[in-house]
């Protein structure tokens, strides 16, 4: 057991050496490239400060030049605040543009809800609309209906009416042509017996001729009313008997 925890011991602090050692040569590589680099940039300065040494070999070259590119610097500071001003302007137009677009959304919005509304409003009056329509066709049909009725009945009237007209007439030529009879009875000489005989079957006649005729009646609603029996009164009857004995006479 002892032998075992000194082996794992040894094992645990050989692995921290290795790491250790692992990390120094990684901390050697990097110090070796940064190093490198900083040679190379060394040598880059070192050439850059021959060329210009070759290039401008007095002091006051140099000056100049340092001179011409501050002023380029400034030149290009000053170009760039103005760049920066306006870009900051534009910036700001920008913005307050897109404010302005935002506020005329929301009207744009505003006003399609309010269309939107309108739509669904006429939406239902239409529906309404048709639905009246549609009521106002189904009057339409049902009076059509009672309208073909109205027709049919008031074509059965008038053939009532002539029907009437036709028992009329057929009544007015009896009675004409029993006057004619009693006329001529009475150029003949008969006899006031004959007479009365005459005119007793006259009544008889006038009783068979007179028949009932059903009249209908139409009340408000376009309806039918049952028919009743219209008869001529018996006074009447007797009325025009006299007088056409009186005419005899």
């Amino acid at each position: 057991m002892y032998r075992e925890q000194t082996l794992g011991q040894k094992l645990v602090f050989l692995q921290g050496v290795l790491r250790d050692a692992q990390q120094t040569s990684n901390e050697s590589w990097q110090a070796i490239i940064h190093e490198d680099r900083l040679l190379a940039r060394i040598n880059a300065l070192e050439d850059q400060i021959r060329i210009y040494r070759t290039k401008f070999p007095n002091e006051d070259t140099i000056k100049q030049e340092l001179i011409q590119l501050t002023d380029s610097h400034i030149k290009f500071e000053e170009a760039s605040k103005i760049k920066l001003e306006k870009a900051i302007l534009e910036r700001a137009d920008a913005i307050n543009r897109s404010k302005s677009l935002e506020c005329s959304l929301q009207l744009i919005q505003d006003e399609l809800k309010r269309y939107e509304e309108l739509y669904e409003q006429h939406k239902q009056d239409t529906e309404q609309l048709v639905q009246s329509i549609d009521e106002q066709r189904s009057l339409i049909s049902e009076f059509e209906i009672k309208l073909r009725d109205s027709d049919k009945q008031y074509t059965e009237l008038e053939n009532d009416k002539q029907r009437i007209q036709t028992n009329f007439d057929e009544y007015y030529q009896r009675t004409h042509q029993l006057e004619e009879l009693q006329k001529k009875s009475m150029q003949n000489g008969t006899s006031h017996d004959q007479c009365q005989e005459d005119s007793s079957s006259k009544d008889i006649i006038i009783e068979e001729t007179t028949n009932s005729v059903e009249i209908p009646i139409i009340i408000e609603n376009g309806e039918i009313e049952k028919p009743h029996q219209s008869m001529i009164p018996s006074n009447q009857n007797d009325s025009i008997i006299n007088h056409n004995h009186e005419e005899e006479y």
